[in-house]
């Protein structure tokens, strides 16, 4: 398991062959992810991918139902919702 996230590490692998090194894992971008408008509490993804075109979409959805790796997209934040409970942010901001 990697130090700062509990996907497994071929996971964390192969959501990387997508994206490079627009996977990212930081405590603090993760944190950012984890937070909306709602007064729940927030809760920090696993990690936050970047894709760039509907085909990085494409195959991090299938990383990820491959692994049962719950994905929640991310716009600006505004949710009121609160529904991000770990796994993969998809932050749609750069397509």
């Amino acid at each position: 398991m990697s130090s700062v996230t509990k996907l497994p590490d071929r996971v964390v692998d192969e959501l990387t062959a997508v994206v490079a090194e627009r996977l990212v894992l930081s405590r603090a971008v993760r944190d950012h992810h984890g937070r909306d408008e709602s007064p729940l509490p927030p809760a920090a993804p696993d990690a936050v991918a970047f894709p760039e075109s509907t085909e990085e979409v494409a195959a991090l959805l299938d990383v990820c139902s491959r692994w049962r790796v719950p994905v929640v997209p991310f716009g600006a934040g505004t949710s009121l919702e609160g529904h991000v409970y770990g796994g993969l942010s998809l932050d749609l901001s750069r397509g």
